[in-house]
């Protein structure tokens, strides 16, 4: 296969959410965007950070914090990057974008 690998590859562009939506084709549901930062936190990133805080070593520990400033702030990725899912038709709605 020729296509990119999103496993692995960086997948960051600036995208037309509205226009990507709209051309995801038929027996599809599309979710969102949202914030990464809204995201991340009903994804749970504050329980995470807690429960991985104690165990990071203490000279890591500014560097841990600003990680996960720069994922979650609005100033930063927080609001920048967006999160759309698109599921099957029949699917129930992902917990992160009920309204």
């Amino acid at each position: 296969s020729s296509g990119i690998n999103a496993e692995y590859g960086d997948l960051t562009a600036d995208v037309n959410w509205r226009d990507l939506a709209a051309n995801v084709g038929e027996g599809v549901k599309v979710h969102g965007p949202i914030n990464q930062s809204d995201f991340l936190t009903l994804m749970g990133i504050g329980e995470r950070f807690k429960q991985m805080y104690g165990k990071v070593p203490e000279e890591k520990r500014d560097s841990f914090i600003h990680a996960l400033d720069f994922l979650c702030s609005p100033d930063q990725m927080g609001a920048r990057f967006k999160v759309m899912c698109i599921t099957r038709s029949s699917d129930p709605t992902p917990f992160c974008f009920e309204t």
